[in-house]
């Protein structure tokens, strides 16, 4: 079961999305959905692994917590997910919002924010393949202004 009331996209679902509560969230806090997002957040960080900072994607209000999009594989969603330590943060930043609410949560925050970069790649251009050079401006002769 999970311990902290949470948001639920819309729609036949019972389970608790990553990044649709924290969209939700954010776009319902004038609604009054702080406490919602908080207590998503929350359960994301009861469910982290401490020592990989796994969290799967999904959860449900029943076990198995874990869920996928496949019923016969409960884990295929496990995977590191900094949107939870975002949304925590957002929440706790709201109005009417408490960072202490997470403080319980440190070492899954932590576990979290201490993944290594799973593309360490030093190139900062996103694009292998940036095609060719830009032709460089042609050079102009300063205008004069015509004599009379």
């Amino acid at each position: 079961m999970l311990a902290f009331p949470y948001l639920v996209p819309a729609g036949p679902y019972t389970q608790l999305w990553d990044w649709d509560s924290v969209f939700l969230g954010c776009a319902t806090l004038t609604w009054g959905s702080r406490a919602y997002l908080e207590g998503s957040m929350a359960n994301f960080l009861a469910a982290t692994n401490l020592t990989t900072g796994a969290v799967t994607g999904c959860l449900t209000p029943t076990l198995p917590v874990a869920c996928s999009s496949d019923p016969k594989d409960r884990d295929v969603l496990v995977h590191a997910k900094p949107i939870i330590v975002q949304g925590a943060w957002l929440a706790a930043a709201a109005p009417g919002g408490d960072p202490a609410a997470f403080e319980r949560f440190a070492p899954a925050i932590e576990a979290l924010l201490s993944l290594p970069n799973p593309n360490p790649n030093p190139n900062p251009n996103p694009n292998p393949n940036p095609g060719p050079e830009p032709e460089p401006e042609p050079e102009h002769e300063p205008e004069h202004e015509p004599k009379p």
